[in-house]
């Protein structure tokens, strides 16, 4: 080989090893600041998400339910009448008037600092305002209840305060009492008309209803007197199964008719937090009330 060609060869083997080395130092450069896939490289976790000041807030626990408001203004349609009678084996059923835990309770029960009235109002705080049109102030603690007519008892479901107005209505024993006694000349409209949106004619009919079942009730009570004073009929003074069968084989002649209250059933109490011996209790006011109202059979 010539000496001009080993030269030649001589500079291309440079140029070659020049370019690799060059080309493995700008490798290790990029190596330096973009870091290779490794098998062991776990990606970081996506930052948690920042509440802002708009996002809502965790709801607060709230207190049981006792009761959702009814609507003021209509008649739920299983209310009974005044005075309820029914017959089924020769026992006579009778839900007497006004009789509810108002009419039963102590006033330190019903109106005391740990009476109904007290602790239905720190379940709603906002108690104070009806439930009707115009929002009126109420003051009054309406008692809701179920009347399961197949077993006879009448069903505590809770209460909600509401203004006069509205308790009147939804109080057969106030109704009759008003429709009873002479109409006096009115200022205004009343509260049914004015607020509750009844026509005039609507509230004719329901006095009219009311009048003709409170007769028919009055009818059917004075026959159930006339069976008590004939001994074909004896008022007990609370429903059957209370009363023991010793006494009850004393009290009651074979073939006579028990004429019993209603039971009643005070569960629900226990959404206002009173315990199962403090419901007993009440319940034992109320039959105690109930006898009162049916020693006036007698």
């Amino acid at each position: 080989m010539s000496p001009a060609a080993t030269i030649l060869l001589l500079a291309v083997c440079a140029c070659v090893a020049i370019y690799g080395i060059v080309k493995m130092r700008r490798e290790r450069i990029l190596d330096g600041m973009v870091p290779r896939e490794r098998a062991d490289f776990v990606p970081a976790p996506p930052p948690l998400p920042i509440r802002t000041v708009a996002s809502d807030p965790p709801p607060l626990p709230q207190p049981p339910p006792v009761l959702p408001p009814a609507s003021c203004g209509e008649i739920p349609d299983d209310l009974p009448s005044a005075t309820e009678l029914s017959e089924r084996d020769g026992i006579r059923y009778v839900l007497p008037l006004r009789w509810s835990l108002s009419y039963a309770l102590t006033a330190a029960q019903w109106r005391g600092v740990n009476g109904i009235r007290e602790r239905h109002k720190k379940l709603f705080p906002d108690w104070d305002k009806c439930s009707c049109p115009m929002r009126c102030k109420a003051k009054d603690l309406d008692e809701q209840w179920n009347y399961d007519h197949a077993r006879h008892t009448k069903i505590f479901i809770g209460a909600t305060f509401i203004c006069g107005g509205c308790h009147w209505l939804k109080s057969p024993g106030f109704r009759i009492a008003t429709w009873r006694k002479p109409m006096p000349a009115l200022h205004k409209p009343p509260h049914i008309i004015s607020c509750l949106g009844w026509t005039q004619e609507r509230v004719d009919k329901l006095r009219q209803r009311d009048l003709r079942e409170s007769r028919e009730n009055q009818t059917a009570i004075s026959h159930i007197q006339q069976q008590i004073q004939q001994g074909k009929a004896i008022a007990l003074a609370s429903p059957i199964e209370r009363i023991p069968p010793t006494d009850l084989k004393e009290l009651v002649r074979p073939g006579q008719i028990m004429v019993v209250p209603w039971r009643v059933d005070l569960t629900r109490l226990d959404a206002y937090g009173y315990s199962p011996e403090e419901i007993r209790r009440f319940e034992k006011r109320m039959y105690d009330f109930a006898a009162k109202r049916m020693r006036t059979l007698d």
